[in-house]
């Protein structure tokens, strides 16, 4: 499994030497409440960064707007904000992110699914990728 964190983080690493913006992403989980995406940034060529985005719509377009949403939305920016995540919002959307080492990206990852899990309830079932 190590090994495997490894080959997904070299990957990006990879990717964001060949964009040309230094930066590339993956996006790990898709939900009606939210989009979670891994990537890597090389600031320093030698010193790669990593880092989790949790994009969480504000609300739907084609949707009557659901109060109960925005609040169900706004407690799992709470949980995210409380954990050490940048917040920004922009377009309908906020995103937030967090810088982390690269052995913390897979539990990071379970720990905002199982989050989300509590607050939007079945919707949220989590498949893991292998």
């Amino acid at each position: 499994m190590k090994d495997r964190k490894r080959v997904i983080a070299q990957a990006l690493v990879k990717e964001a030497e060949e964009s040309g913006r230094n930066e590339s992403y993956k996006i790990l989980e898709k939900k009606p409440y939210y989009r979670v995406s891994i990537g890597a940034r090389l600031e320093t060529p030698c010193q790669p960064s990593f880092f989790i985005e949790v994009i969480v719509p504000i609300c739907e377009p084609s949707t009557a707007f659901q109060l109960n949403d925005l609040e169900l939305r706004m407690i799992f920016v709470k949980k995210l904000s409380a954990r050490g995540y940048s917040l920004s919002c922009q377009d309908n959307i906020i995103a937030c992110e967090v810088i982390i080492p690269r052995e913390r990206l897979k539990t990071e990852r379970r720990t905002i699914s199982s989050i989300a899990k509590r607050i939007f309830g079945k919707e949220t079932r989590v498949y893991s990728r292998k």
